[in-house]
């Protein structure tokens, strides 16, 4: 008889030791998950808004032709900050080299104490037809919703 309470306290204690090992991996595996899901979603928003530029830029055929769309480009700067740093930044620049629309992400976080914890930085193209194409360059830290002008060759944005 003693012995089945004795089982019993030991399954419990290697139970409980279980549950402690897997909750001190899982949980600081869920806070990098977050973090991973945060800068895909920023960079999809960011590739999701050149396609829609170049998309309307590659719809112009003929000089004199003019459209207009209205895109969000992803940036994020946190109120944390680590002396004049924010603990979380994120830059989108978005600037044309006369053939294509390239745009870059620069994802950075900080821990508490001032040490670098992440620094990523993800660029891709998108061609536009023809060549000459102009455009002012777009430094965007705080995520704004922009609206497009595009004519033949020539892109302009204004600040929504």
């Amino acid at each position: 008889m003693k012995q089945k309470g004795q089982i019993t306290i030991e399954a419990i204690i290697i139970f409980g030791a279980l549950i402690l090992i897997f909750i001190g991996v899982s949980v600081p595996l869920a806070f990098k998950v977050k973090d991973a899901a945060t800068d895909v979603a920023i960079v999809s928003d960011a590739r999701y808004a050149a396609e829609q530029i170049v998309a309307v830029a590659n719809s112009i055929s003929t000089p004199g032709e003019k459209r207009t769309v209205e895109v969000y480009i992803p940036g994020y700067a946190s109120v944390g900050m680590v002396g004049n740093v924010p603990l979380i930044s994120v830059q989108t620049n978005i600037a044309t080299n006369g053939s294509a629309l390239n745009t870059e992400i620069v994802i950075t976080r900080y821990r508490d104490d001032g040490t670098l914890k992440q620094s990523e930085r993800h660029s891709f193209a998108r061609n536009l037809y023809g060549s000459n194409w102009s455009m002012s360059t777009i430094n965007e830290s705080s995520g704004r919703r922009y609206e497009f002008i595009v004519q033949w060759k020539n892109i302009t944005w204004s600040v929504q």
